[in-house]
């Protein structure tokens, strides 16, 4: 198989992962986003930064998704569901974070991801470990955490469950609006927001509505592969 072939079996993989992420009840989702949270701290720590450091700054972008918000996304789900989300060493949510009402969790978490460089992260630990996309049966957990959530973002479908967008929203929201805009791009009436199965898969080949100002790049700097 071509290496294009394998790296579209891969996205492939990422849609069915969001899929399925869709489709679980709100404390499995949950604990599917923690082990995706943690995962990626590990493939950041094996890939290892150049300034020696095993992850990225607590107070990045990434590190604010990874340490922070992602986990208190999870345990909220799970609370949900009944049961308890026991943090591990490195995850402080903090009161900034805990207090913060559902749209406001919603707006940092929009903010967070818009800002990082997640795309980057991902393109280091694919080089890292499968450049040639040689096992196209499974993904990176950086992978899914960047992939646009036009086309399944497995933590865009976490936080919607959690807290969907405002239907007439008098402000920005980073993914509900990236994904209202694609509908509409494809003939298809927005509802909410809100990344569905349905949903098309984003057509890179045309411009981002979402200009890269601001990205969080100089956050990290990954070791060499």
């Amino acid at each position: 198989m071509a290496h294009d072939a394998r790296y579209h079996e891969v996205q492939k993989l990422l849609r069915y992962g969001a899929v399925m992420a869709y489709e679980l009840d709100d404390q499995s989702i949950g604990h599917g986003l923690i082990d995706l949270t943690r995962r990626a701290r590990k493939e950041i720590e094996v890939t290892g930064l150049r300034n020696g450091h095993k992850s990225v700054p607590i107070e990045s972008y990434e590190g604010m998704l990874l340490y922070r918000v992602m986990p208190e996304i999870s345990r909220r789900l799970i609370q949900k569901g009944g049961a308890r989300l026991l943090h591990v060493a490195g995850e402080q949510p903090g009161p900034d974070v805990t207090s913060l009402s559902g749209d406001g969790l919603r707006r940092l978490t929009g903010a967070c991801s818009a800002k990082s460089a997640f795309d980057i992260i991902a393109e280091k630990v694919r080089d890292r470990f499968d450049p040639d996309f040689r096992n196209t049966g499974t993904f990176f957990a950086c992978e899914a955490i960047q992939r646009d959530c036009r086309s399944g973002n497995i933590l865009e479908v976490a936080l919607s469950r959690l807290n969907p967008p405002e239907i007439n929203r008098a402000r920005a929201d980073y993914f509900a609006d990236k994904i209202s805009d694609w509908m509409k791009d494809c003939s298809i009436e927005p509802t909410m927001g809100i990344w569905t199965p349905e949903v098309p898969d984003y057509d890179v080949e045309l411009s981002d509505n979402f200009p890269e100002e601001g990205r969080n790049v100089a956050t990290f700097h990954m070791g060499p592969t």
